[in-house]
């Protein structure tokens, strides 16, 4: 992948973690929608483990050197 800018090689692993920090970021911001909580609620995802696991992992977003590299 080309920086659009610069025409330089994109880091395909930079490029992956960005992607990540990207969606994880915005799964949180639908986190903050009680209609959209309702619905995991009702379809069971808060009993479910591997989503329970996932909602720790996010927990990164609240230390400090994810916000400030």
């Amino acid at each position: 992948m080309l920086h659009t800018a610069t025409g330089t090689e994109l880091d395909p692993v930079r490029v992956a973690n960005q992607q990540r920090f990207s969606r994880d970021l915005e799964f949180l911001s639908a986190l903050s929608n009680p209609y959209y909580l309702h619905q995991l609620s009702q379809q069971g995802y808060f009993d479910d483990p591997a989503f329970l696991n996932y909602l720790e992992y996010l927990e990164y977003f609240r230390a400090p050197h994810s916000l400030f590299p």
